[in-house]
């Protein structure tokens, strides 16, 4: 009789256990299904993707704390460099050299040993304030020759030796355009191979949850359904009303990626819908309804889809809708394409031993009679071993028919982060159109100016 008791007690025991069990996994199961708690691991999930791409190389380079520095133009150079012609086997043009440029001051000087043809040249001092420009040869005199660099230009370029080597300087010398371009599309894809956060660095669930308790989400309802690898997958959408400093946030990022330092305000709230699939993760940004920028008055539409099959974040796109209404009589309507695609290196001690990937913007009028600057396109594509610091990099722009293109391989050397930094170049080919223009090997050291840059004190003016 007794054994049935407590046959009976242990019996009510675990059925009470078991409805507390099911109680408390309805309860979770609840929660987990709560826009919150959803978006929550779906920021979690992100971060945890984008860390496969942490580049430890750029990392310890504080690659961009450099770039930053260098963006006001005012730079120290020093290279020792062979430059070939296509075809030539000996090198064309020796160069050592030492420049410091500073670009809001307009001012530049250089001091170079130049050898051609593998034959040893002579000493150089170059050095340009505003169009004054100075040449001297210091094993000749100690005076430089004072020439107006922009009648130097327009006398070079209707001279017979110009129409002899087929080659004119560019007017806008100081810019330099194709030497500019060149050196965008290399400090792009060196961004792009940089976009992951080290583990320490990701926020936490109780971070994610702290910045989400300050957002209103919305359940909207609304839902997608994509064929992917050839199976459904269903996207589940909220809207979010978030302040506009996280978006401005989101898109300086962007303008870092693009290497430009053009920046947009939004208002105090604007709204993003955010889209989860089946298992958490964030696959779609958007925004229901255009962010206008408080300065300019332009409109910007965009959807971000992270469309990659074993990580999210491997294939990325962003399209965005630009309108300027500002000027009525001639109103200017683009579409602008960023894709970035990406796969992380398994191997050596720390599981990863480099990445790869390829970044490609591309901007067009919506409409033929919008008006447009210009339509043309840009990709880099790059290739990382951090175990050996090496990498290499290849870029291309092109518009209206005008095509330029770059590629580079070597490895980083002697790095100060956030400070210097020194590229041992084993190969940079430069392309115009369809025929190598140059290439040039050699050691290249790259550090914000730090001293004053002088003019030579005595000098001789020439006419031109």
């Amino acid at each position: 009789m007794k054994g049935h008791v407590k046959r009976k007690k242990i019996l009510g025991v675990t059925i009470a256990a078991g409805f507390l069990v099911i109680a408390v996994a309805a309860v979770c199961f609840a929660r987990a299904k709560q826009p919150q708690w959803r978006l929550t691991k779906g920021m979690v999930n992100l971060g945890a993707e984008l860390s496969r791409y942490y580049n430890p190389v750029l990392a310890e380079a504080e690659l961009d704390k450099l770039i930053q520095k260098l963006q006001n133009g005012a730079t120290h150079t020093v290279a020792e460099v062979d430059v070939s012609l296509p075809g030539k086997e000996v090198s064309t043009l020796g160069l050592k050299l030492d420049k410091s440029t500073d670009r809001q001051k307009r001012l530049l000087k250089a001091v170079g040993e130049i050898s051609m043809f593998g034959k040893d040249g002579l000493d150089l001092e170059v050095a340009m304030e505003g169009e004054e420009l100075y040449l001297k040869l210091p094993s000749l005199t100690s005076k430089a020759l004072k020439l107006d660099a922009d009648r130097l230009v327009s006398g070079f370029n209707d001279s017979f030796l110009a129409k002899l080597v087929g080659w004119n300087i560019p007017k806008d010398y100081e810019s330099a355009g194709d030497s500019d371009t060149v050196r965008g599309l290399l400090a792009g894809a060196f961004v792009a191979g940089s976009i992951g956060q080290r583990g320490a660095d990701l926020m936490t669930e109780a971070e994610v949850r702290d910045f989400l308790a300050q957002v209103e989400i919305i359940d909207s309802d609304k839902e997608f359904t994509i064929e992917n690898s050839f199976r459904e997958i269903q996207w589940t959408g909220y809207t979010l009303k978030l302040p506009g400093e996280a978006v401005n946030q989101l898109f300086i990022k962007l303008g870092q990626i693009l290497d430009s330092d053009k920046t947009v305000r939004f208002k105090e709230q604007l709204l993003l819908d955010i889209y989860l699939d089946e298992d958490d993760r964030i696959v779609r940004i958007s925004t229901p309804e255009a962010l206008t920028d408080l300065e300019s008055g332009v409109k910007i539409e965009f959807t971000l889809d992270l469309l990659g099959e074993e990580r999210t974040v491997d294939v990325v796109t962003i399209t965005m809708y630009v309108t300027d209404e500002t000027q009525t009589t001639d109103p200017k309507e683009a579409e602008v394409t960023l894709h970035w695609k990406g796969m992380p290196e398994a191997g050596g001690t720390s599981g990863q031993s480099g990445s790869s990937g390829s970044l490609a913007l591309e901007w067009k009028p919506v409409r033929d009679d919008a008006a447009w600057p210009e339509t043309g396109n840009l990709s880099v594509t790059y290739d990382w071993d951090y175990t050996g610091k090496a990498f290499m990099v290849t870029g291309e722009k092109q518009t209206q028919g005008n095509k330029l293109a770059c590629e580079m391989k070597g490895n980083l050397l002697d790095v100060v982060p956030g400070e210097r930094v020194q590229l041992n170049v084993e190969r940079l080919r430069v392309i115009r159109g369809e025929k190598e223009f140059f290439h040039v090997t050699g050691l290249l050291m790259l550090e914000p100016l730090m001293e004053e840059i002088v003019m030579p004190r005595e000098s001789v003016s020439v006419g031109w």
